[in-house]
C-alpha cells in the first residue's frame, strides 16, 4: 500500500511537471502516447529520445563467472537482471522454467536483483524459492541480491540468453545492455522494448504474461548453433552502437535544449 501510495504520489506530480514545461521527453512510443492521451500534452512539445548504452563498459569480456558460480561452460544460462518484483514479470518467468528444462534439464537461470514484497503484498524472493522447491527446479537456479558493475558486465558476456519478462517497463535498459554484450534477448511487449527492434535471432518479443510464449522464445534462442550466435553478437552490438550510443543520445539531447531556448 505504501508503494502504491509513493507512485500515485510520483505520478501526480510528474503529470503537473510535463504540463508546465516547454518541452518534454518521452523514452519510448509508449510514453510517448501516454504524454499525449493521459496528460494532454500538446504533441508538437513532446520529443522520443530513447535511453542510450555505455557501449564502452558493456561489451562482451571473458570472465571466470560461470566457474565461480558453479555452471559449465556447456550448460545453457539464461540470465534475468533486474529488481525482483511482480511488474519485472519474475514470477512469469518462474512458472515457464519447468517447460523449458523439460527440453534442456541441465538450464541453469541467474537472477540478479534485490528483494521488495510487490508479490500479493509478499517477498518476491520467497515466492521464487518456495515456487522452485515445489515444481523441482531449485538446482537450476542462481539467486545473486547485488553484482558490483564489471561483474556484471561479465555475466551479461557469460549467459546465452538475456530475458525480461516484464508486465510495465518505462523504457527496460537492460535490454540493451545484454544486446550490447552481444547477447540474444527475450523481453515483453511493454515499455520501451518494442522500439528496440528485435526480431530474431537477434532478439524476440513475446506478450507480457504469456508463460507458454516465453519458454518457446527461451528455447529457441537456446538452440542457437555457434555460426548464429556469431552472427547474433555481431548484430547486436552494431545496433546498441548505431541507434542507442551515447554520443547520439547527447546530440538529440541537445537538441531538445536548443528547441526550449528557443521559446525564450
Amino acid at each position: 500500500m505504501k508503494e502504491l501510495l509513493g507512485l500515485k504520489v510520483l505520478s501526480r506530480l510528474e503529470g503537473f511537471s510535463a504540463k508546465r514545461a516547454d518541452r518534454v521527453i518521452a523514452i519510448s512510443s509508449d510514453l510517448y502516447t501516454q504524454a499525449i492521451e493521459e496528460l494532454h500534452i500538446d504533441p508538437g512539445k513532446v520529443d522520443r529520445v530513447p535511453h542510450a548504452a555505455d557501449t564502452a563498459k558493456y561489451r562482451y569480456v571473458e570472465s571466470d563467472v560461470r566457474e565461480r558460480l558453479g555452471i559449465p561452460r556447456d550448460v545453457p544460462l539464461v540470465l534475468f537482471v533486474g529488481r525482483l518484483e511482480a511488474r519485472k514479470g519474475v514470477h512469469v518467468l518462474c512458472q515457464a522454467i519447468p517447460g523449458i528444462i523439460g527440453s534442456l534439464p541441465a538450464t541453469r537461470f541467474v537472477l540478479v536483483g534485490r528483494d521488495t514484497n510487490t508479490l500479493q503484498g509478499g517477498s518476491v524472493k520467497s515466492y521464487i524459492t518456495k515456487e522452485a522447491e515445489r515444481r523441482g527446479f531449485s538446482n537450476n537456479l542462481v539467486l545473486i541480491d547485488f553484482m558490483f558493475p564489471d561483474e556484471l558486465v561479465a555475466l551479461y558476456s557469460a549467459c546465452d540468453v538475456f530475458v525480461l519478462p516484464s508486465l510495465w517497463e518505462g523504457f527496460g535498459m537492460v535490454v540493451l545492455e545484454a544486446l550490447a554484450c552481444g547477447k540474444p534477448v527475450v523481453a515483453t511487449y511493454v515499455g520501451g522494448i518494442p522500439d528496440i527492434g528485435l526480431t530474431p535471432p537477434s532478439g524476440i518479443v513475446v506478450a507480457p504474461n504469456n508463460t507458454k510464449e516465453l519458454a518457446e522464445a527461451i528455447l529457441e534462442l537456446l538452440s542457437l548453433n555457434d555460426e548464429d550466435k556469431m552472427l547474433v553478437a555481431r548484430k547486436n552490438r552494431e545496433l546498441v552502437e548505431n541507434r542507442f550510443s551515447i554520443p547520439g543520445w547527447v546530440d538529440r539531447v541537445v537538441e531538445v535544449y536548443e528547441k526550449a531556448l528557443k521559446n525564450w
